[in-house]
């Protein structure tokens, strides 16, 4: 019953998964792109997306595994099924029918030279993340690309094995080179192996998490994620000046 003084995420009252957060938590790429669809309370700034702004968007919203669109406007497109409408509220419950998923495998790519290049592509009207891997050019000088060959589009199948807080397990099987995308947010801490080697981690479309393959097979995918290893060790070292802080 009391006012608060900062306006919480939908997703904490209700224990729901949302695509949007409170914006201290969310990185400011993220803010830039998912919080256009209005889902990131802040305190100070929050966007209010149009009903044709979501329409454009709607591959967006798949690789985010977006099942339900709640509007308080009428959303008029093929793949949303309307399932209710509430008078009380005036609010409309849609069923997103496009196939949503955080897990796809993509073979052709496009490389920018900066993140704003790379934000315009992402938020392009119609723009469909799973046809094209989107990356800044210091993300694909991680990898030899002359070795990776593919051509058309990839047959794939994907299943999670395995999946904690800070872990996920995933057998991929493709029939050409690409790149396995799953859109975790790349926070650092965040590491891969395939088949249990070390591999690189590349910044996909600036936001998630992506694994390159280089040639047709079955393949084992593991993200682990461990914030204290990414030096936080040795600058607790440097601050307190004590070698026991491990």
């Amino acid at each position: 019953g009391e006012e608060l003084p900062l306006v919480p995420s939908m997703n904490m009252l209700y224990g729901i998964e949302d695509i949007g957060a409170y914006s201290p938590f969310v990185m400011k790429r993220y803010h830039e792109t998912i919080g256009l669809f209005g889902n990131v309370n802040d305190s100070n700034l929050a966007f209010s997306p149009t009903p044709q702004f979501v329409k454009e968007h709607l591959g967006l919203l798949n690789i985010l595994d977006v099942s339900h669109i709640l509007s308080k406007s009428m959303l008029e497109h093929p793949v949303l099924q309307l399932l209710t409408y509430d008078e009380e509220s005036q609010t409309f419950l849609y069923r997103n029918q496009g196939d949503p998923t955080r897990a796809f495998f993509v073979s052709k790519v496009e490389t920018f030279s900066s993140w704003e290049r790379l934000k315009s592509r992402l938020l392009q009207p119609g723009f469909n993340p799973r046809e094209v891997l989107l990356l800044e050019e210091p993300e694909w000088g991680k990898i030899e690309p002359q070795k990776m060959t593919s051509w058309g589009r990839p047959k794939v199948t994907l299943k999670r094995i395995q999946h904690t807080p800070g872990s996920e397990l995933w057998r991929v099987n493709v029939d050409q080179a690409g790149f396995f995308v799953l859109t975790n947010m790349l926070y650092p801490g965040w590491t891969a192996t395939l088949d249990g080697k070390p591999v690189p981690l590349l910044n996909a479309y600036g936001l998630f998490q992506s694994v390159p393959i280089a040639k047709a097979g079955q393949y084992q995918i593991q993200f682990h994620y461990s914030p204290f290893d990414f030096g936080f060790a040795g600058r607790m070292k440097k601050v307190f000046g004590r070698e026991e802080v491990k």
